[in-house]
């Protein structure tokens, strides 16, 4: 029996989703960019926190081995792909060099911002952060004051090893334990949701969308652009607050919209897209942009004009390969292909 899902999450995945691609696109404002880069990263892990679960599991052993097939083989399957795309066809003078090697250990060490690296270091961020919450539920009894004592200190130490250090860590566990509180915080709401729903009136939107604003403008006029990635959060107080305010200004829209196939299906695809967006999907859709506003094209002089019809352009690209990769090559995200296809 396929499983259930949640039609607002499946959503809040493909805003979320798209929120990337218009703060990766390079017509974006850096207005855009700067308040975009606030939350989402954040919302993201929060949502993921929000599907996680323990009870369904009779050990780790069990555990490990459905997180393996679920996150771990569809991220070395996609990411083999890239390296193929990238070494052989978007840069094939560097198959002999230490590129390459360096390349292919970077699918392995997964060290952001180093030539160790090679994308999707969310999957294996959220992979650390699915193992470090498994056994703070279990150590703790499933006890929510706990779980939130130990996520927040475990964030606040991922913070001051970004700040102190700054070194990336295999495996992004640095970024893991940065996150670890908006992951948390993602699954204890789920679990006291229908408690919790007056937290969800539209009227909060008048305290949580001002918050992260100035909260994030703040940060960014004294620290510059705020970027996980690049282990740049500036100020912990800033950081953490305007993202938990963006989450809540987030959540309270999805729960009153609820349902959009399209952004939807984006958000059952968002693994699919996040992989071939910065590599293939925007680069071509930037480079139709751009010749588009050459012609001579009124509205493509105004670069947020540009950035939604990039982004829009990218999304149907992505919808191209996931269409592909979900019909004729099911196993790349460690399903069965079904009959008929």
């Amino acid at each position: 029996m396929p499983k259930q899902r949640i039609e607002w999450i499946d959503l809040g995945k493909g805003v979320a989703m798209l929120l990337v691609l218009i703060g990766h696109c390079e017509f974006t404002p850096e207005w855009g960019i700067n308040f975009i880069y606030t939350f989402h990263m954040p919302l993201f892990f929060f949502l993921s926190g929000m599907v996680f679960s323990v009870s369904k599991y009779a050990s780790f052993r069990e555990f490990f081995i459905h997180k393996a097939k679920t996150l771990l083989l569809p991220y070395l399957a996609l990411v083999s792909i890239l390296f193929v795309w990238k070494i052989f066809f978007r840069n094939p003078d560097h198959i002999l060099t230490l590129d390459t090697l360096q390349a292919l250990l970077g699918l392995v060490v997964q060290m952001r911002d180093t030539p160790y690296y090679f994308s999707l270091w969310y999957v294996a961020c959220l992979f650390v952060m699915d193992l470090l919450l498994y056994w703070v539920v279990r150590l703790s009894g499933n006890r929510p004051v706990f779980i939130l004592v130990i996520a927040l200190a475990g964030s606040l130490a991922g913070y001051f090893y970004v700040e102190w250090i700054g070194r990336s860590l295999p495996w992004n566990i640095d970024a893991a334990f940065v996150s670890l509180l908006f992951f948390a915080a993602g699954y204890l709401l789920r679990q006291r949701m229908e408690k919790l729903t007056i937290l969800f009136h539209w009227g909060f939107l008048l305290l949580a969308v001002p918050a992260n604003l100035v909260l994030g403008y703040l940060n960014y006029s004294k620290e510059g652009k705020i970027d996980l990635y690049y282990s740049h959060l500036g100020n912990g107080f800033y950081y953490f607050l305007s993202a938990l305010f963006g989450i809540w200004a987030s959540m309270i829209l999805l729960r009153k919209v609820s349902r959009c196939r399209p952004i939807q299906w984006i958000g059952r695809n968002s693994l699919i897209y996040y992989t071939f967006q910065n590599f293939i999907a925007l680069p071509e859709a930037e480079a139709i942009v751009a010749a588009l506003a050459s012609s001579g094209f009124i509205l493509f002089r105004i670069n947020s004009f540009k950035s939604l019809a990039a982004v829009l352009i990218a999304c149907l690209l992505l919808a191209l390969i996931s269409y592909i990769i979900n019909t004729a090559f099911p196993w790349v995200m460690g399903r069965k292909k079904e009959k008929g296809l």
